[in-house]
């Protein structure tokens, strides 16, 4: 049966198809006879293997369905790269478990869509979306060395504006980068370097764009427990660096140098956030234009920290805190990095404490729920001197804006997010709470969500996750009575 299509020309059905997301051209080819093969006009090839959803706990099932249709996805990719009749090539993404045995196809794809002069060339090997950081054998696809040295394709890596690499090793990353002088994204994860050294450095006049995820050198162990990452980007705005969260000697001085002067979004997690936490002053490099910060920090050893510096525009900071003990320097950290950033305008609060840490009883009667009806201590310093106040007097105190001597510290906090708050530690946490309502004289909205920041946590044992969870919207209830009205408070 002839379909309304069919009867178009073709210069226009391919004007559609150019409009069309890759699979759907596809699908639609085989509905359409006059599109059959149309789709190799198909400027953006996105050849995603992993469309099937697996949680976390099927990633077996993940891999023997991956293993099982390999012949099919790599028969696809080479169907369609033959039948290609563009001139020119603006994105080419492969997605799917594939390691080097399968090298020569890769090596063919890449080199392909080079000579077509892709602009977007992204290369995920991973064989689990939700595993970032996981050891990586040699099995992984080796990028050849001749494809970004060659002469050949030299002229054509100038084209290039965005490269993603995951599961990717052999990488010559200064070689891309002074090759590829347009090149504005880079996201590079899970991936091995080239450099022996352990060191890297990242220089570039173009990027814009920058992802560093779990990188290595040493085949076989975690990546930043050795990379030393230097970068030197004029123009880079947005950073993301984040490396694996087993512990290290985060007393490493040269683990991070960043020149990046008109940085405005930076993101640091793992070791990462660690080390920059033991010397703040590494952030001075790049905080002159900075507007938001993220720092992913894992608390199982922090005593202590290091002097905050003002950052004066950051109008946007996330603060996620897992790991938690109850040596860990808590209240300190929280209130200092909020006071660092006198533009703040929200914030958002992730804590989780260890699970050994945790005692639902503690701090609570019966019913865990009236645990703001104790004294709470409101003095700034909680020292032996601090004065201890009733329920009644937190409140006249917050809402109290006169009091001699007084300055609030957050004067431009509108918003304040925080998950996984009041499950445990509920005199730690209501500190935080009454200094930020009380501090942040122009605050609006408070959102407080009680899940816990892991990803399955408690999965064995869902009724503990509930009734976590409903002592943890019972004591935000408990909490807001004592907020001022002209707070809007949300419970999720």
């Amino acid at each position: 049966m002839e379909s309304k299509l069919d009867k178009l020309p073709d210069d226009i059905l391919i004007s559609i198809v150019r409009l069309m997301d890759f699979k759907d051209a596809i699908r639609t080819s085989l509905t359409c006879k006059n599109l059959q093969g149309l789709f190799a006009y198909k400027p953006n090839l996105n050849f995603d293997g992993s469309s099937k959803v697996f949680t976390d706990h099927d990633i077996d099932r993940w891999v023997k369905f991956a293993q099982s249709n390999e012949k099919l996805f790599l028969g696809s990719v080479h169907r369609v790269l033959a039948s290609y009749k563009e001139q020119f090539m603006d994105s080419f993404r492969v997605r799917y478990p594939l390691d080097n045995a399968h090298g020569r196809d890769i090596d063919r794809w890449v080199k392909f869509a080079l000579y077509k002069g892709v602009k977007t060339l992204e290369l995920d090997f991973s064989d689990n979306q939700y595993n970032l950081l996981r050891i990586v054998n040699s099995s992984q696809y080796r990028l050849p060395c001749s494809v970004i040295t060659s002469t050949l394709y030299e002229s054509r890596f100038r084209l290039l504006k965005c490269l993603r690499l995951m599961r990717v090793t052999n990488i010559l990353i200064q070689s891309i980068l002074s090759t590829c002088t347009v090149l504005e994204r880079l996201h590079v994860e899970n991936c091995q370097m080239s450099n022996s050294l352990g060191y890297e450095n990242f220089t570039s006049k173009s990027l814009k764009f920058l992802v560093i995820k779990g990188l290595y050198v040493i085949e076989g162990l975690y990546s930043d427990e050795f990379v030393r990452i230097k970068i030197e980007a004029l123009n880079l705005v947005e950073l993301e660096l984040r490396g694996s969260y087993h512990l290290i000697n985060i007393s490493a001085p040269n683990l991070i140098d960043i020149s990046a002067p008109n940085l405005l979004e930076a993101s640091f997690g793992g070791n990462y956030s660690n080390i920059l936490l033991q010397n703040f002053s590494h952030i001075n490099s790049f905080s002159t234009h900075l507007l938001k910060l993220h720092l992913d920090l894992n608390m199982l050893r922090v005593y202590g920290f290091s002097n905050i510096p003002t950052l004066v525009n950051v109008e946007d900071l996330v603060l996620r805190l897992t790991n938690l003990r109850y040596y860990a320097p808590f209240y300190d950290l929280i209130t200092k990095l909020l006071e660092a950033c006198p533009s703040l305008h929200k914030a958002r609060l992730e804590t989780d404490w260890l699970k050994t840490e945790v005692d639902l009883s503690s701090d609570s009667d019966e019913d865990g729920t009236d645990w703001l009806k104790t004294e709470v201590d409101l003095s700034s310093d909680s020292d032996e001197d601090g004065t201890e106040c009733s329920l009644d007097d937190v409140q006249e105190w917050l809402e109290d804006e006169n009091n001699d001597g007084f300055k609030p510290t957050l004067p431009n906090l509108r918003r304040l997010e925080w998950s996984g708050a009041f499950r445990s530690h509920f005199q730690e946490e209501v500190l935080v709470a009454l200094y930020i309502v009380k501090n942040a004289t122009k605050i609006e909205k408070l959102v407080f969500n009680p899940r816990s920041l892991l990803k399955f946590h408690h999965s064995s044992h869902p009724s503990v996750v509930d009734e976590e969870e409903d002592i943890s919207r019972e004591n935000v209830r408990q909490l807001a009575r004592v907020i001022p009205k002209r707070v809007e408070i949300i419970i999720l």
